[in-house]
């Protein structure tokens, strides 16, 4: 219906334009006036018959038909008006619907600016709350990093001292070793010239013996001022040493050949000691009661050799005459073997002397300064 009204609505208004303007009642009076005129054309119609009954037809068929188009015109006219109003009521809906889209965009716009006003603030929170994270994180971290320095300055402080104090003891025990090596070079310079006073040759003997484990005493304590480490001593140097010494003290006709096989090895003063006295009683028994006459083959092995990984064995050989029959060295008083003996004991070794094609004199002990000082089994 509405389509068809928008289509007809052109064209009646168009006709209704066409229309005298006097011809155009108002659309509010139209209907009230009406049935009036249709009333007072049909009231003078009737007066108009009773006094002109003589008329001729045609006049009353021209009078119809311009009843006939009054009414039409005013139907046309109703029709309009009806035709107004719809669009009117249409005009208002349409406002209507209009003002509610209006009122829902409005709406709409409210809540994104709402929810666009949280967002914000909420990423505001957000982001101050992951600043103060991240400061109190640095904040954290800088602390950390302060006491770590200061632990650290605090160390590096403290190992300064210890190096210090360090340098210090390393130049105590040298300053140590070096006044007791040179105070036994005192006493064998004393025991020297004592010997010149005696006449006795078993008291001359006896200077001479202890000069030469004196001797073996402070080369000990040299060797251990002179090297870079001084809780250790480099036993194959010093053994070499020992017995250059030994070769110019004995200068004589029997030309002994000394060969020396040796292991690397680095004890302690406490283990060079007693280790150094035996090489020297073993290499000076050799060297006076072995030999009796010039034999281009007197020979004199110094042999040190790894047992295992905590034990050493060191043996001095030589092809001398041996032991005397019937002398048995467990049963013996000597003061030389009871002192090799007692030297064994101290290094917790054991001595064994074997008399087979010359004499042999070997010591088993535990190498307390080696590397493996802290894996040694007991026992």
């Amino acid at each position: 219906m509405k389509l068809l009204l928008r289509a007809l609505l052109p064209a009646l208004i168009l006709s209704y334009l066409a229309l005298p303007a006097f011809a155009r009642p108002n659309p509010q009076t139209a209907g009230l006036n009406k049935n009036s005129q249709i009333k007072n054309r049909l009231s003078r119609s009737d007066t108009a018959s009773a006094s002109e009954k003589r008329l001729p037809a045609s006049k009353y068929h021209q009078e119809y038909k311009g009843i006939n188009d009054s009414a039409r015109s005013k139907s046309l006219e109703k029709q309009l008006a009806e035709l107004q109003q719809q669009i009117d009521i249409n005009k208002k809906h349409q406002h209507t619907q209009f003002l509610v889209q209006q009122a829902q965009i409005q709406r709409n716009r409210a809540r994104n600016e709402t929810t666009t006003r949280y967002i914000f603030i909420t990423s505001l929170i957000m982001s101050g709350v992951f600043a103060g994270m991240m400061y109190n994180r640095y904040r954290i971290k800088k602390l950390s990093s302060d006491s770590l320095t200061a632990k650290q300055q605090e160390i590096n402080d403290k190992n300064e001292l210890l190096q210090i104090l360090l340098t210090e003891k390393e130049w105590l025990l040298k300053e140590i070793h070096h006044r007791v090596k040179n105070n036994l070079q005192i006493v064998i310079s004393l025991l020297n010239t004592q010997s010149s006073y005696l006449e006795s040759e078993d008291a001359l003997q006896a200077i001479r013996n202890s000069q030469q484990r004196m001797y073996a005493i402070s080369l000990i304590h040299q060797k251990s001022y002179q090297s870079e480490n001084m809780e250790t001593i480099d036993i194959p140097d010093y053994i070499c040493d020992l017995v250059e010494y030994l070769k110019e003290y004995f200068k004589n006709d029997k030309r002994i050949e000394f060969i020396s096989d040796l292991e690397p090895l680095k004890l302690d003063v406490g283990q060079a000691v007693p280790l150094g006295l035996i090489l020297n009683e073993a290499i000076s028994n050799s060297v006076k009661y072995a030999f009796d006459s010039i034999n281009s083959h007197n020979i004199i092995t110094i042999q040190l050799s790894r047992i295992n990984e905590w034990f050493y064995r060191l043996c001095i050989f030589d092809n001398g005459k041996g032991l005397p029959e019937g002398f048995d060295p467990d049963e013996s008083n000597s003061l030389g073997i009871n002192l090799m003996r007692g030297l064994a004991q101290q290094l917790n070794g054991e001595l064994e002397i074997v008399s087979t094609g010359g004499l042999s004199v070997c010591v088993n002990f535990r190498a307390a300064g080696n590397d493996n000082l802290n894996n040694i089994p007991p026992g």
